[in-house]
């Protein structure tokens, strides 16, 4: 009450102003009337306040207020700051939260306008009362829904407040008019067009215009609804009372103003039914008891329920009642109408000090049926002292520590108690929270565990887990849990320590995959002491100074120094005290080998003292390679195919096949509980499905090649943007084969100019071919850059080198015949072809590198920039550079018929390597309980920054939480189909059942009267379309109809090829989907859409 007379004396009236009570007591003053030097005391009377002229005038202004209930003004000479003047003093009535107060504005005479005194409403159930009103809460529903305005939707809203016999307008929030009802107009004798745009002042007088002001301020201020009254007269000799709604979106900001004029109800009569007496019909014969009507409304309290709603939320009884109604009494009235019910009861709602209070609501009906509830507050007994130390004991722990905790029943695992950190952890609010049992933080896959460890009452306080839980929106975090059984609110309850350990089991995780780059990366890496004593080293160093991890231990990194060099290596980087990477060249000491060269490369790992701790070293050997370069050559021209009928084939073939894919996928979906053998069934079908459909699709991609019907994009790709999709497409068939797919050397840094969506399909070709061939356990996928112009993507399924096996299976997957290869290793034709033609589409050859003399893995080199409208013919290509080196054929290499040909090349610099898996590493290590390992990230950033590489340095990946998006209803949405073939008609008719209203069109001239005569939320439009227009043809004139230019358009399509998305996009569609349209599929579309 005070914040509100505060905030209107300050903020909101610009002029002079003090507020008495009832009595005429000073209350409150602004800054502005400390000019008149009123003595203000703390409860003194306005009249004795007054210490200068003007005192009897003033004492006449309020005692005429009091008296007569009608404002009052006067002309009064003062002394303001020490200067006397005349000043235009008024006094008005001000009511809030059903107090009575004067509020008197002084003016200065001059100001040459007739000030108005006010006479506002703050009151918030008394606001209430009026939103609630029948046609005021229509308003605001309609006005909601149609903000900002479209011309129709104006229109529409226009019509339904012209039809009501109240005033009603709606501003900006700047206070320009936008629209009123022909009821304001008339009283302005002014048309709509002359509204549009004007503030008050253009249409009130001074006195209105200045109380529009205030009311504005107030409610842009405070974001709440005021009552207030104009110096509006009609015929009719009624109260005229004005009520002013913001209108608030998402932001919390305000958007629209809406007044609406109000009238006070006759209070003889509710709904055409004589006024009830509820003190006869529903007596208090309780204590603490309440009567409330059908609409919610109080009719009648003890004074025991009186005060003790005051004290349970120290506030007033109005604000406190209201409160209460929400987080109590809705519950029970929703209960009880929605049932038979005639009592609701809820135990231990109220818990005040050593007071607990359970809920009580009765029906009470008369002859016209239900008239309202009879409700009361039940003190419980009074615990021991010693069971309400315990209690108190608890209430002290849970809700004074900053971990959180929640108590449960044991019996129905409802929650009893929670503090602020568990809600802060879980997102919910307290009301929220004590509402639910422990089942809804499980997920479903864990609830029967929970079961069964709940029934298990032997538990120690020894924490357990990690469990899943889930938050209020729906992530999952993990858990530990620490259980103790106690005695609460008379129950038996599990008191519940939690420890989010989410980013611990992160952190953990990423240490492994630290540890495992340390020890299997191709880099020599050694870490040491501050003294230069060796911790840890790399299983490749390990291998190259001969020495077991045992011997390396106990070893100074000296000893692995040439005697030359030590001094120097000593003194620059182990008592340097220097902190950034020192670069060394040096000998190296092998045992029975002479010295070699080699560089060194120290990076200072320090700790909290800024000091030295330990060292991270890379070693890096001057040593040679050799490559033996083969290149890919076009297989033989004649595919003895049509490709183009082979294109329409399978164009024929898609619809059958996708509608029977979409019913199978109802059937299956439609069977609750399949037996084992109804399972197996099903995950057959589901495998051969995808076969299927993939090769479908590179049957089509090939044909569509054959044909020179596909267009080529280059484009800059960074190549750790297409592992997500590689590891997502290879997944299962890794699953299935029972083979392992990790990442050998990876160059996070590594960009190159290709078509995105053909060179993915090629690495991911690569990568399944390589697991369907190889006789071991793992893959291992590697890509990095070969020299200045060239970049490579290679495989090998050992972590040192690629095994014989897989080797000569590859180089047979590019010449052998590919009947044979598809009985030997059951890999289709068509996908053969595809990988082939892809290879030298994008400009690829491929290469085995080797290292002394053994070969590391089979791989695909590429340039790093291509245009595709210069790349020559193959076999121009291959005789000039033929021309240009010798070739050394390979006998073991050579086939009958060779698609490729082979030569052996001396490459005199070294392929360039990066740390393996450095593409993984995205994140730091919040804990470093291991911090050697760690480094090894540091070590590499600062050689980069060194070389001055100008690629960017991986970006350390921050997880950011969506705000929550309001959720699908499918039930209120209507769709329009155009789709020739009845199967795949009635297929979405199965699928998409849950929608409102679906109408199906063969063609787009059948559609037209369709969407002529009815409003759809959205059209699904197949790509191929009886009549004279296709798909595109249809978009293309529904967008330029009147009033379907932003309506969202599905494109479906019986396959998708690479870059079809982006044109169907680019054309208009919303978004596209392929057949078959399957439930799932469309609603994660129709989720991106609305």
């Amino acid at each position: 009450m005070i914040e509100t007379i505060k905030i209107l004396l300050e903020e909101v009236i610009q002029n002079a102003s003090v507020v008495l009570d009832e009595s005429g007591n000073l209350l409150y003053i602004n800054a502005k009337s400390k000019g008149f030097n009123f003595n203000c005391a703390g409860g003194n009377n306005f009249v004795n306040t007054i210490t200068n002229s003007g005192k009897k005038e003033l004492t006449e202004l309020v005692t005429g207020l009091r008296e007569s209930n009608q404002q009052q003004e006067k002309s009064i000479e003062l002394n303001y700051e020490n200067k006397v003047s005349i000043w235009h003093v008024k006094a008005s009535k001000l009511s809030i939260d059903k107090q009575n107060f004067i509020l008197i504005n002084f003016y200065v005479s001059d100001d040459n306008c007739d000030k108005s005194a006010l006479s506002l409403t703050f009151n918030e159930l008394e606001i209430k009362k009026y939103l609630e009103f029948d046609y005021i809460s229509s308003i605001l529903s309609k006005l909601k829904s149609a903000f900002p305005f479209t011309f129709i939707g104006r229109q529409r809203f226009l019509h339904d407040i012209d039809s009501i016999d109240q005033m009603i307008w709606v501003r900006d929030n700047k206070g320009m008019f936008l629209l009123a009802n022909k009821k304001f107009l008339s009283l302005h004798n002014k048309k709509l067009s002359q509204l549009q745009n004007k503030n008050s002042k253009d249409l009130f007088d001074s006195a209105d215009s200045e109380i529009f002001n205030i009311v504005d301020r107030y409610l842009l201020k405070t974001q709440k609804s005021i009552i207030f009254s104009l110096n509006i007269h009609l015929e009719e000799e009624v109260p005229m009372k004005f009520i002013q709604i913001p209108l608030i979106d998402i932001d919390k900001n305000i958007v629209a103003i809406i007044g609406v004029s109000i009238r006070e109800e006759i209070p003889t009569e509710r709904n055409g039914k004589n006024l009830i007496d509820y003190n006869k019909i529903a007596p208090l014969t309780e204590e603490y008891s309440f009567v409330i009507n059908i609409e919610n409304k109080l009719e009648n309290y003890s004074n025991a329920f009186f005060e003790l709603l005051k004290k349970i939320y120290s506030s007033e009884f109005e604000e406190a009642f209201i409160q209460f109604e929400k987080d109590y009494l809705s519950t029970g009235i929703n209960l009880l109408i929605n049932s038979f019910q005639e009592k609701f009861v809820k135990e231990n709602v109220i818990n005040l000090e050593s007071q607990t209070f359970d809920l009580c609501l009765n029906k009470i009906e008369n002859e016209d049926g239900l008239i309202g509830y009879f409700g009361f507050l039940k003190e419980k007994a009074k615990k021991n002292h010693q069971q309400n130390e315990k209690e108190k004991m608890y209430d002290l722990l849970i809700h004074s520590m900053p971990q959180p905790m929640f108590i449960y029943d044991v019996e129905n695992l409802r929650f009893l108690d929670v503090n602020q950190a568990a809600l802060k952890l879980y997102g919910y609010l307290r009301e929220e929270f004590l509402e639910q049992d422990l089942t809804d933080l499980y997920t479903p896959e864990d609830i029967q565990t929970l079961i069964e460890t709940s029934s298990n009452r032997n538990v120690t306080s020894d924490f357990t887990g990690p469990w899943r839980h889930k938050h209020k929106n729906g992530n999952i975090f993990l858990v530990e849990i620490s259980k103790t059984l106690v005695e609460f609110q008379g129950k038996k309850a599990y008191f519940n320590i939690i420890k989010d350990v989410t980013k611990k089991i992160a952190n953990e995780s990423l240490l492994k995959k630290y540890s495992f780059t340390f020890k299997n990366s191709d880099n020599l890496l050694i870490s040491t002491d501050r003294d230069g004593f060796i911790n840890e080293a790399s299983d490749s160093a390990l291998a190259f100074f001969k020495f077991s991890k045992n011997d390396f231990g106990s070893k100074s990194f000296l000893s692995l120094i040439g005697d030359e060099d030590r001094a120097k290596i000593n003194a620059e980087i182990f008592h340097s005290n220097v902190k950034d990477v020192i670069t060394i060249q040096s000998k190296l000491r092998k045992p029975d080998e002479a010295n070699s060269s080699g560089e060194i490369i120290a990076q200072p790992v320090t700790g909290f003292d800024k000091r030295t701790e330990s060292f991270i070293i890379i070693i890096r050997p001057e040593k040679k390679q050799e490559l033996i370069i083969r290149k890919v050559q076009d297989p033989q021209e004649s595919t003895g195919l049509d490709a183009g009928f082979l294109s329409n084939l399978f164009h024929e073939l898609l619809t059958p096949i996708n509608v029977m894919i979409g019913f199978i996928q109802d059937i299956t979906e439609n069977i609750e509980q399949p037996t084992k053998e109804q399972q197996e069934s099903i995950d057959i079908i589901k495998e051969n499905q995808q076969m299927l459909m993939q090769i479908i699709d590179n049957a089509v991609e090939f044909s569509n090649i054959e044909q020179n019907k596909i267009e080529l994009n280059s484009e800059k790709i960074l190549f750790i943007d297409l592992l997500e999709g590689i590891e997502e497409s290879i997944r299962k068939i890794a699953r299935n084969k029972h083979v392992d797919f990790n990442y050998g050397k990876i160059s996070s840094s590594l960009r190159f100019s290709n078509d995105k969506q053909r060179i993915s399909t090629l690495i991911t070709l690569l990568t399944r071919f390589g697991i369907q061939v190889t006789k071991k356990d793992k893959i291992y996928l590697s890509a990095y850059q070969k020299d200045d112009e060239k970049w490579i993507v290679s495989i090998r399924d050992d972590r040192n080198n690629i095994s014989d096996d897989l080797l000569k299976n590859m180089q047979r997957i590019l010449t052998d015949d590919e009947n044979d290869l598809k009985h030997t290793f059951g890999i289709s034709r068509f996908t053969i072809r595809l990988f082939r033609k892809l290879v030298l589409l994008l400009g690829g050859i491929t290469e085995i590198p080797k290292k002394y003399g053994e070969a590391l893995e089979f791989g695909l080199v590429f340039p790093y920039e291509i245009s595709f409208e210069e790349i020559k013919p193959v076999e121009a290509e291959i005789e000039s550079q033929e021309h240009e080196h010798p070739v050394e054929i390979k006998p073991e290499i050579i086939q009958t018929k060779p698609v490729v040909a082979e030569k052996e090349v001396e490459v005199k610099q070294p392929v360039q390597e990066t740390i393996a898996a450095e593409s993984k590493i995205e994140e730091k290590i919040a804990e470093q309980p291991q911090p050697t390992f760690k480094q090894v990230e540091k070590v590499v950033s600062s050689i980069q920054e060194k070389e001055k590489t100008e690629e960017p340095k991986p970006v350390e990946q921050v997880e950011i939480k969506e705000p929550e998006k309001p959720r699908l209803r499918l039930n209120e949405l209507s769709c329009l189909y155009l789709e020739d073939q009845i199967d795949s008609q009635i297929l979405f008719k199965v699928q998409m059942k849950d929608l409102k209203l679906i109408d199906f069109a063969p063609s787009f001239e059948k559609a037209i009267p369709l969407l002529q005569a009815n409003k759809y939320d959205f059209i699904v439009m197949d790509i191929n379309l009886q009549g004279e227009y296709n798909g595109l043809d249809a978009l293309r004139a529904i967008q330029k109809m009147k009033g379907f230019e932003k309506m969202p358009i599905i494109a479906v399509t019986a396959y998708v090829l690479p870059g079809d998305r982006d044109r169907f996009i680019k054309a208009g569609f919303s978004n596209f989907i392929t057949k078959p349209i399957l439930k799932d599929k469309m609603e994660n579309i129709l989720k991106q859409i609305f």
